[in-house]
């Protein structure tokens, strides 16, 4: 994910997270063209890993 311009966060189980947690951020032009292969994208890679992927988040930012 660094890779592709994204700013990488990992987070360690926990009491109150029992599992491993990604959190992927990367700033860019909300548009719904882009959100269709992103979210594919993610839920291939956590496929690739057995993992699951929660969906996406947007910060608004004037």
């Amino acid at each position: 994910m660094a890779r592709l311009n994204y700013d990488v966060q990992l987070f360690t189980p926990d009491e109150d997270t029992p599992c491993y947690q990604v959190v992927a951020k990367r700033k860019m032009v909300l548009e719904l063209s882009a959100l269709k292969p992103l979210s594919t994208q993610f839920e291939e890679l956590a496929e690739k890993f057995d993992a699951n992927n929660d969906g996406c988040g947007a910060e608004i930012v004037e």
